[in-house]
């Protein structure tokens, strides 16, 4: 399929149109839907465009990482593109293998081919999206503040705001809610980068077409936002009663839900002590982190199969934490974790419009992991009262 994709059926044209308008001087125009069909056109001559280009409708700063593909062809672009995910993975993969001491002791399972086993690592990569570099930035993330590096670790989960609905929830759980203010300052700034750089090519005549634009096709282009293909609450919500209600009461159902789950994971965090500093503490700081990723994604209002690249790393971390160390729940973490490492499981809900259920494998993860995540802070303030009983 790889050669049908680098022609032009990837969403990867995408990125390569907004790239190309930046090149070209129409940075002001990015979100004008009739000049991405001229330049879509102009690019991918043997996809017929039409009135009704794949629209780019991410930051216009995202279109500044793809602008020196704009320099080359769209084939070789696309292939370059996919080495370069290739290579992103790989290095997530390794920053999370460092945070797992026993992994290659006593998990000892090949990373590089649990994340192929992955559906969604696999879409990512052949559809040219841009969802490994977002794991890439967690993993950065996770790694700096793990060594106690707040503020650098918050400013490059912040320039994964290419991305808003998969990073905003979890900025406010892992960073505001657990009062981690340095990485929280260190977001705000690279959130701010992506929006000042996208204010600077596109103007705000470019902001005010990004917002209409996001309204206007999740209403009337639905093909866009089918809500069978998102594993998350929103995909279930939807899914369920889209034939009971119309699309705004629908959507005010989605969002008192979400809130109501939102929460929740605010309260199983504020249940935990305030970390000290920012560095792992036997697995503690592991599950936490995991725990505020799978919540993201289920309260992320968009989210297809290929966006669910990010949970990667809190499968690694659960599946290390459940081998090695977790007695209660670890039957239902290897369960769900293994529905998803499935992969002919993932194609044919995929291909049956089904992926929707997979968001109540997601609530599972995130009620055993919030388990896990009250007891291992709970053994942690033990052998805390414990050592300082001894040394009183």
């Amino acid at each position: 399929m790889h050669v049908y994709y680098a022609a032009g059926a990837a969403d990867f044209k995408i990125y390569m149109t907004a790239a190309h308008m930046v090149h070209d001087g129409d940075a002001s125009q990015l979100y004008d839907l009739g000049a991405q069909s001229h330049t879509q056109q102009l690019i991918y001559p043997l996809f017929p465009v039409g009135n009704d280009p794949l629209p780019y409708n991410h930051p216009a700063a995202e279109a500044l990482v793809f602008l020196p593909l704009a320099l080359v062809a769209t084939t070789p672009a696309y292939y370059i593109f996919f080495v370069i995910n290739v290579l992103m993975l790989f290095t997530a993969l390794f920053l999370c293998r460092r945070a797992m001491p026993a992994w290659d002791t006593q998990v000892r399972l090949p990373l590089m081919l649990l994340a192929a086993a992955f559906y969604p690592v696999v879409m990512c990569l052949f559809l040219g999206q841009d969802s490994i570099l977002l794991l890439l930035l967690y993993a950065l993330s996770f790694h700096a503040i793990r060594r106690g590096h707040l503020f650098f670790g918050g400013l490059l989960l912040g320039c994964g705001c290419f991305k808003p609905h998969l990073v905003l929830p979890f900025a406010v759980l892992f960073f505001v809610v657990r009062r981690r203010w340095k990485a929280a300052q260190g977001f705000a700034v690279g959130a701010a980068l992506v929006l000042g750089s996208s204010l600077w090519l596109s103007g705000m005549d470019g902001l005010r077409g990004f917002l209409r634009l996001n309204a206007e096709t999740q209403q009337y282009r639905t093909w866009l936002f089918n809500p069978h293909l998102m594993a998350d609450l929103r995909g279930l919500i939807q899914s369920v009663l889209a034939s009971q209600f119309s699309f705004f009461p629908l959507l005010l159902i989605i969002i008192i839900i979400s809130l109501i789950f939102f929460t929740w994971c605010v309260l199983q965090l504020l249940k935990i002590h305030p970390p000290a500093d920012g560095r792992n503490s036997d697995g503690g700081l592991n599950i936490e982190f995991s725990f505020c990723v799978i919540s993201t994604v289920l309260v992320a209002y968009h989210v297809y199969p290929y966006d669910l690249t990010i949970l990667i790393i809190p499968f690694l971390f659960l599946l290390e934490y459940a081998i090695v160390i977790a007695k209660k729940g670890r039957v239902w973490v290897l369960t769900g974790i293994g529905f998803f490492l499935l992969l002919p499981l993932q194609t044919i809900a995929n291909a049956s419009q089904l992926y929707f259920l997979f968001a109540l494998d997601l609530l599972l993860l995130a009620f055993v992991s919030a388990k896990w995540m009250y007891d291992k802070n709970d053994e942690l303030s033990q052998t805390t009262f414990s050592t300082s009983t001894r040394q009183a």
